[in-house]
Protein backbone atom coordinates (compact mmCIF):
# COMPACT_ATOMS: atom_id res chain seq x y z
CA UNK A 1 0.00 0.00 0.00
CA UNK A 2 1.98 3.16 -0.97
CA UNK A 3 1.22 6.70 -0.31
CA UNK A 4 -0.32 7.88 -3.19
CA UNK A 5 -2.60 11.56 -4.21
CA UNK A 6 -5.78 10.45 -3.47
CA UNK A 7 -7.94 10.21 -6.67
CA UNK A 8 -12.16 10.98 -6.84
CA UNK A 9 -14.52 8.29 -6.36
CA UNK A 10 -16.55 6.95 -3.40
CA UNK A 11 -14.30 5.19 -0.76
CA UNK A 12 -14.89 2.89 2.54
CA UNK A 13 -12.58 2.53 5.42
CA UNK A 14 -12.79 0.40 8.08
CA UNK A 15 -10.61 0.56 11.12
CA UNK A 16 -10.88 -2.76 13.52
CA UNK A 17 -9.47 -2.59 16.75
CA UNK A 18 -9.79 -4.31 19.83
CA UNK A 19 -12.96 -2.74 21.26
CA UNK A 20 -14.63 -1.07 18.45
CA UNK A 21 -14.49 -0.76 14.59
CA UNK A 22 -15.49 2.42 12.94
CA UNK A 23 -16.60 2.09 9.48
CA UNK A 24 -16.56 5.30 7.40
CA UNK A 25 -18.14 6.51 3.80
CA UNK A 26 -15.68 9.29 2.17
CA UNK A 27 -16.22 10.72 -1.43
CA UNK A 28 -12.59 11.86 -2.18
CA UNK A 29 -11.31 13.36 0.67
CA UNK A 30 -14.80 14.34 2.48
CA UNK A 31 -16.12 11.97 4.82
CA UNK A 32 -19.77 11.74 4.59
CA UNK A 33 -20.76 9.04 6.67
CA UNK A 34 -19.08 7.21 9.73
CA UNK A 35 -20.39 4.51 12.32
CA UNK A 36 -18.87 2.63 15.12
CA UNK A 37 -19.70 -0.81 15.78
CA UNK A 38 -18.61 -2.90 19.20
CA UNK A 39 -16.07 -5.67 17.98
CA UNK A 40 -17.54 -8.63 19.77
CA UNK A 41 -17.12 -12.23 17.92
CA UNK A 42 -15.76 -12.37 14.15
CA UNK A 43 -18.49 -13.71 12.58
CA UNK A 44 -20.85 -10.13 14.51
CA UNK A 45 -18.36 -8.16 14.03
CA UNK A 46 -17.32 -8.29 10.28
CA UNK A 47 -20.91 -8.95 9.30
CA UNK A 48 -22.28 -5.46 10.74
CA UNK A 49 -19.07 -3.95 8.76
CA UNK A 50 -19.78 -5.65 5.94
CA UNK A 51 -23.90 -5.22 5.93
CA UNK A 52 -23.19 -1.05 6.43
CA UNK A 53 -20.82 -0.84 3.58
CA UNK A 54 -23.55 -3.14 1.30
CA UNK A 55 -25.78 -0.28 1.84
CA UNK A 56 -23.31 2.12 1.05
CA UNK A 57 -22.48 0.41 -2.34
CA UNK A 58 -26.31 -0.13 -3.49
CA UNK A 59 -27.00 3.69 -3.46
CA UNK A 60 -23.79 4.07 -5.46
CA UNK A 61 -21.02 1.88 -6.33
CA UNK A 62 -17.71 2.05 -4.12
CA UNK A 63 -14.36 2.49 -6.05
CA UNK A 64 -12.17 0.65 -3.52
CA UNK A 65 -12.09 -0.40 0.14
CA UNK A 66 -9.47 -0.16 2.94
CA UNK A 67 -9.28 -2.33 5.97
CA UNK A 68 -7.20 -0.94 8.51
CA UNK A 69 -6.98 -3.57 11.31
CA UNK A 70 -5.32 -4.98 14.80
CA UNK A 71 -3.16 -7.52 14.56
CA UNK A 72 -0.99 -9.68 13.81
CA UNK A 73 -2.65 -10.30 10.82
CA UNK A 74 -1.79 -11.42 7.56
CA UNK A 75 -0.85 -8.13 5.35
CA UNK A 76 1.40 -9.88 2.27
CA UNK A 77 -0.63 -10.79 -0.52
CA UNK A 78 0.94 -13.14 -1.81
CA UNK A 79 0.61 -16.01 0.54
CA UNK A 80 -2.44 -18.02 0.64
CA UNK A 81 -3.40 -16.93 4.07
CA UNK A 82 -3.87 -13.21 3.28
CA UNK A 83 -6.05 -11.02 5.20
CA UNK A 84 -6.27 -13.68 8.00
CA UNK A 85 -5.80 -13.25 11.83
CA UNK A 86 -2.98 -14.70 13.33
CA UNK A 87 -2.73 -15.86 16.89
CA UNK A 88 -4.48 -13.16 19.03
CA UNK A 89 -4.88 -12.90 22.87
CA UNK A 90 -8.65 -11.70 21.33
CA UNK A 91 -10.77 -14.14 22.13
CA UNK A 92 -12.22 -16.18 18.82
CA UNK A 93 -9.89 -14.09 16.38
CA UNK A 94 -7.23 -16.60 15.68
CA UNK A 95 -7.92 -17.49 12.12
CA UNK A 96 -10.33 -14.99 11.24
CA UNK A 97 -10.64 -14.31 7.63
CA UNK A 98 -11.06 -10.51 7.67
CA UNK A 99 -10.05 -10.01 4.10
CA UNK A 100 -12.24 -12.78 3.02
CA UNK A 101 -15.49 -11.54 4.70
CA UNK A 102 -15.51 -8.37 2.42
CA UNK A 103 -14.17 -9.78 -1.00
CA UNK A 104 -16.91 -12.68 -0.91
CA UNK A 105 -19.19 -9.55 -1.23
CA UNK A 106 -17.86 -6.57 -2.90
CA UNK A 107 -16.16 -6.56 -6.32
CA UNK A 108 -14.03 -3.20 -6.08
CA UNK A 109 -10.60 -3.66 -4.99
CA UNK A 110 -9.61 -4.18 -1.60
CA UNK A 111 -6.87 -2.82 0.18
CA UNK A 112 -5.82 -4.57 4.10
CA UNK A 113 -2.86 -3.41 6.33
CA UNK A 114 -2.49 -3.08 10.23
CA UNK A 115 -4.81 -0.16 12.06
CA UNK A 116 -1.34 1.98 12.56
CA UNK A 117 0.35 1.31 9.24
CA UNK A 118 -3.16 2.90 8.20
CA UNK A 119 -3.14 5.78 10.23
CA UNK A 120 0.90 6.30 9.51
CA UNK A 121 0.60 6.51 5.79
CA UNK A 122 -2.71 8.65 6.25
CA UNK A 123 -0.42 11.07 8.32
CA UNK A 124 2.30 10.67 5.53
CA UNK A 125 0.03 11.42 2.69
CA UNK A 126 -2.26 14.18 4.20
CA UNK A 127 -1.30 14.96 8.27
CA UNK A 128 2.15 16.06 10.33
CA UNK A 129 4.17 13.23 8.32
CA UNK A 130 4.00 15.45 4.92
CA UNK A 131 7.39 15.96 3.65
CA UNK A 132 8.78 13.62 5.88
CA UNK A 133 10.67 10.55 4.09
CA UNK A 134 10.74 8.74 7.13
CA UNK A 135 7.77 8.41 9.98
CA UNK A 136 7.01 6.34 13.38
CA UNK A 137 3.65 6.79 14.07
CA UNK A 138 2.89 5.50 17.63
CA UNK A 139 -0.70 4.39 19.62
CA UNK A 140 -1.42 3.87 23.25
CA UNK A 141 -5.13 2.59 22.80
CA UNK A 142 -6.57 -1.35 24.04
CA UNK A 143 -2.65 -1.82 23.44
CA UNK A 144 0.97 -0.29 22.26
CA UNK A 145 1.20 -0.30 18.47
CA UNK A 146 3.57 1.82 16.25
CA UNK A 147 3.84 1.54 12.31
CA UNK A 148 7.12 2.71 10.44
CA UNK A 149 6.58 4.73 7.16
CA UNK A 150 9.80 4.63 4.86
CA UNK A 151 9.73 6.45 1.28
CA UNK A 152 6.18 6.02 1.19
CA UNK A 153 5.66 2.69 1.96
CA UNK A 154 4.83 0.78 5.30
CA UNK A 155 8.04 -1.37 6.63
CA UNK A 156 6.80 -5.48 6.43
CA UNK A 157 8.62 -8.42 6.48
CA UNK A 158 7.22 -11.97 7.09
CA UNK A 159 5.13 -9.74 9.22
CA UNK A 160 5.39 -6.07 10.51
CA UNK A 161 7.18 -4.49 13.17
CA UNK A 162 5.64 -5.36 16.66
CA UNK A 163 6.63 -2.21 18.33
CA UNK A 164 4.58 -2.82 21.16
CA UNK A 165 6.60 -6.05 22.24
CA UNK A 166 9.77 -4.41 22.28
CA UNK A 167 11.10 -5.37 25.88
CA UNK A 168 11.50 -2.55 28.24
CA UNK A 169 13.41 -2.65 31.48
CA UNK A 170 11.54 -1.00 34.30
CA UNK A 171 11.53 -1.28 38.41
CA UNK A 172 10.13 -4.73 39.57
CA UNK A 173 7.08 -2.66 41.07
CA UNK A 174 5.94 -1.47 37.68
CA UNK A 175 6.45 -4.39 35.24
CA UNK A 176 8.85 -6.54 33.18
CA UNK A 177 8.45 -7.28 29.24
CA UNK A 178 6.85 -5.84 26.20
CA UNK A 179 6.00 -2.38 26.37
CA UNK A 180 2.64 -3.28 25.65
CA UNK A 181 2.32 -4.54 29.54
CA UNK A 182 3.02 -1.18 31.33
CA UNK A 183 2.72 0.96 28.46
CA UNK A 184 -0.83 0.24 27.38
CA UNK A 185 -4.08 2.41 28.29
CA UNK A 186 -5.40 0.10 30.40
CA UNK A 187 -2.21 0.28 32.99
CA UNK A 188 -1.00 3.80 32.60
CA UNK A 189 -4.60 5.03 33.68
CA UNK A 190 -4.47 3.59 37.32
CA UNK A 191 -0.69 4.00 37.66
CA UNK A 192 -0.85 7.87 37.09
CA UNK A 193 -2.43 8.49 39.83
CA UNK A 194 0.65 7.43 42.07
CA UNK A 195 3.53 9.88 41.96
CA UNK A 196 6.11 7.87 42.30
CA UNK A 197 4.86 5.47 40.03
CA UNK A 198 5.40 8.39 37.23
CA UNK A 199 8.83 9.46 38.56
CA UNK A 200 9.99 5.64 38.31
CA UNK A 201 8.77 5.18 34.82
CA UNK A 202 10.37 8.54 33.46
CA UNK A 203 13.45 8.41 35.56
CA UNK A 204 14.19 4.62 33.92
CA UNK A 205 11.53 3.27 31.94
CA UNK A 206 13.71 3.21 29.08
CA UNK A 207 14.08 0.64 25.86
CA UNK A 208 16.98 -1.57 26.44
CA UNK A 209 19.99 -1.08 29.25
CA UNK A 210 19.27 2.22 30.65
CA UNK A 211 23.61 3.47 30.95
CA UNK A 212 22.31 6.76 32.83
CA UNK A 213 19.76 8.54 35.03
CA UNK A 214 19.93 11.70 35.53
CA UNK A 215 20.64 12.93 39.17
CA UNK A 216 17.09 14.55 40.02
CA UNK A 217 15.94 11.31 39.63
CA UNK A 218 18.45 9.01 40.93
CA UNK A 219 15.65 8.50 44.10
CA UNK A 220 13.31 6.71 41.45
CA UNK A 221 15.45 4.17 40.56
CA UNK A 222 14.90 1.20 42.88
CA UNK A 223 18.17 0.70 45.69
CA UNK A 224 18.69 -2.82 44.42
CA UNK A 225 19.30 -1.36 41.01
CA UNK A 226 21.57 1.06 41.83
CA UNK A 227 23.60 -0.87 43.81
CA UNK A 228 23.76 -3.79 40.67
CA UNK A 229 25.10 -0.78 38.27
CA UNK A 230 27.86 0.26 41.58
CA UNK A 231 29.38 -3.43 41.34
CA UNK A 232 29.65 -3.07 37.40
CA UNK A 233 31.09 0.32 37.22
CA UNK A 234 33.67 -1.46 39.72
CA UNK A 235 34.96 0.82 42.84
CA UNK A 236 35.77 4.77 42.77
CA UNK A 237 38.90 6.05 41.31
CA UNK A 238 40.69 8.24 43.64
CA UNK A 239 40.89 11.87 42.72
CA UNK A 240 43.68 12.71 39.79
CA UNK A 241 43.65 8.98 39.00
CA UNK A 242 44.13 8.45 34.92
CA UNK A 243 44.23 5.28 32.66
CA UNK A 244 47.82 4.19 31.78
CA UNK A 245 48.30 2.21 28.20
CA UNK A 246 49.89 -0.80 28.99
CA UNK A 247 52.86 -1.51 26.88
Amino acid sequence: MDVAAPVAGRFAGVEIGGTKVIVTLADGLDIVEQHNLPTTSPDATLGAAVERLAAWDDAAPLAAIGIASFGPIRVDPAVADYGTMLYTTKPGWTGARVVHAFAERFACPIALDTDVNGAGIAEAALGAGQGCKTIVYLTIGTGVGGGVIVGGRPVIGRLHPEIGHLCLRLPRRLHRGAAERPGAARTLRPRSRNRRARRSCMGYGRIGPCRTVRRADADAVPRSHRRRRQRRAGPARPAGACNRSRG
